[in-house]
């Protein structure tokens, strides 16, 4: 696919996914590498490592219980109010956690840690929601407007390459301000990019057209929490009723529920296993290879999806997509539960633990679009106004999940977190068999029914149980 030959509003459309999944990705970059070795060192020094740890994987729940009682109300906001003002106001939530986490640098009291890292908690919660589904939402339903012959999975992956270019220089810098004590710098960076992008959205991005919102200027709060609930009613309702969508989803979720464990923690790992000398090098020599191989992903899905559509001249079939997304799944689930059990039985597991990260962080390239792609292609059009809803229980059940496990999947100390790892990677393995299973009888269905095969550009048929 050729972008310069696309129509000026569908590269318009191309242009704010890249800026603003750049912007995300270099914010992420700054703080997703050392957030957690910030909360565990200064816990720690107050403390023993046993209850620094337990401390820091709490405090990562409580942020987790926060989205997961957000994500869902959130979501509807975005299909009431607009995607576009939804958007806005995660990114001036995400500069306020920003602002919170450099006021914690500062900080040397476990009370004052725990009570700032609590407020930062509150804003990334909205901030994380607000964005969540929404965003992919506004990109998918303007591509359908303005062009429903271009099929989003190439958008997506394509944004998301561009998140984790981000990311790269984001870690980079975060990682070397935290080296240098000084990594308050690299949360005002965030949320100086932030307060950018906040600019950048509201002049740039424009409202989907053919779906009704609220104008929330003019009308009252019962009027619009009134429409929140119908929206939320409609939207479980059209999640609970398909077993294509709920399977995706809980796949999607303990995927998410192993990369969130590994990303939280494996500094916290590096910090304690590797001596001081080389930790540097090999912190940033890590986050770069990290973020590499998920830009790999994502391009790779890229390439193939474009290939797929200049041969067909077609959206990517779903049972391809599927394939993917499964294969993928078990890709990064194996190489954790091997990790585990090696660090189970005391062998020295670096290299090996490098390899595993990798293999997890290579997935999510792949299965986030994927993901994406296939949840809308599933809800049907008469549903466009709850797709941010719909959307939104993915990472609803991500955060249950890290919330009621986030503790044991921390492990006992930062050199024995590894272990623990194998509870999220489990849940992926099994997830992703019963997925395969229930999406692959889903697709025969719907060829038995028809008696031919499924055309990409037909409007996605809603499985009910």
């Amino acid at each position: 696919m050729n972008i310069k030959s696309l129509s000026p509003e569908v590269r318009h459309i191309w242009r704010v996914a890249k800026v603003v999944q750049g912007v995300m990705g270099f914010t992420m970059g700054l703080y997703v590498f050392t957030y957690g070795p910030l909360f565990y060192e200064k816990l720690s020094h107050a403390s023993d490592p046993k209850l620094g740890m337990t401390l820091t994987t709490l405090w990562f729940a409580i942020m987790t219980a926060l989205i997961t009682f957000l994500e869902v109300p959130t979501g509807a906001i975005g299909d009431v109010i607009g995607r576009k003002w939804t958007v806005v106001w995660s990114f001036v939530c995400r500069m306020c956690f920003f602002i919170f986490l450099a006021a914690i640098s500062f900080s040397q009291s476990i009370t004052l840690v725990l009570t700032l890292g609590i407020i930062a908690a509150l804003f990334f919660g909205f901030s994380y929601t607000f964005f969540s589904g929404t965003f992919t939402a506004w990109c998918v339903d303007s591509l359908r407007e303005r062009a429903p012959d271009i099929g989003y999975e190439h958008l997506l992956s394509r944004s998301y390459t561009y998140n984790f270019l981000a990311q790269i220089l984001g870690g980079i810098l975060g990682v070397l301000f935290y080296v240098w004590h000084i990594p308050y710098v690299g949360f005002l960076i965030g949320a100086l990019s932030c307060m950018v992008c906040v600019a950048f959205c509201l002049g740039e991005m424009e409202e989907v057209k053919n779906i009704q919102f609220l104008e929330h200027k003019t009308v009252s709060l019962t009027v619009i929490t009134r429409r929140i609930g119908e929206i939320l009613g409609v939207g479980f309702q059209v999640f609970s009723k398909s077993s294509v969508i709920l399977s995706l989803t809980l796949v999607f979720a303990s995927y998410m529920f192993v990369v969130n464990i590994v990303d939280y923690l494996w500094p916290v790992y590096l910090r304690t296993r590797v001596p001081t000398n080389i930790q540097t090098s090999l912190w940033i020599g890590l986050v770069v290879a990290i973020l590499l191989v998920s830009t790999l992903g994502s391009h790779t899905l890229t390439l193939w999806t474009r290939r797929w559509h200049k041969k067909n001249g077609a959206r990517t079939h779903n049972t391809v997509l599927r394939r993917w997304f499964i294969a993928t799944s078990l890709f990064a689930a194996l190489p954790i539960l091997t990790l585990s059990w090696l660090t189970a039985r005391g062998l020295d597991t670096f290299w090996y633990f490098t390899f595993a990260i990798l293999a997890v962080e290579y997935a999510y390239g792949v299965i986030a679009p994927c993901y994406e792609t296939l949840v809308n292609n599933y809800i049907p059009e008469e549903h466009s106004q709850q797709r941010a809803t719909i959307m939104s229980f993915g990472s609803l059940m991500r955060s249950l999940l890290v919330m009621l496990l986030a503790i044991p999947a921390g492990g006992t100390s930062g050199a024995k977190t590894t272990i623990g790892w194998a509870i999220p990677a489990f849940l992926l393995l099994a997830s992703a068999i019963i997925g395969n299973f229930v999406l692959k009888r889903a697709q025969r269905k719907t060829l038995c029914a028809t008696e031919l095969p499924p055309q990409p550009l037909a409007s996605p048929i809603l499985e009910k149980e």
